[in-house]
């Protein structure tokens, strides 16, 4: 585009030329921005719709700020796990929430997310 606005030798005016510029830009920005993407997606499906459902049912998890202070992180995934009981009358207890997410991390998510499908949909 610039050299169409500016003429061929628009690139030959900077100390680098473009070939660098274009490939930190084709191989390691839009890269890293599809894989931030991505695990934005994959949070609000595993995390943040389950947390709206609660909201719905009354039950109120502690706000982000929270999580800074240290074992608070803890304590929210312990009120997470409540409201997933909560949401599913008591089909998926708190106690195996908070263990799958403390011990598989993202992955609990995802298995609590669908066990979720399975008793609420």
């Amino acid at each position: 585009m610039f050299i169409g606005i500016y003429g061929w030798g628009f690139w030959s005016n900077f100390v680098v030329p473009d070939e660098p510029v274009f490939f930190i830009i084709g191989f390691i920005v839009v890269p890293a921005g599809l894989v931030a993407g991505l695990v934005g997606k994959v949070w609000k499906w595993a995390v943040v719709e389950p947390a709206a459902r609660m909201e719905r049912k009354g039950v109120h998890l502690p706000a982000r700020s929270f999580h800074f202070l240290p074992f608070s992180s803890y304590i929210w995934l312990w009120k997470y796990g409540g409201g997933i009981e909560t949401i599913t009358e008591r089909r998926i207890r708190a106690a195996s929430v908070f263990a799958a997410v403390l011990f598989l991390g993202i992955a609990g998510f995802f298995i609590i997310r669908r066990a979720l499908y399975r008793y609420t949909d």
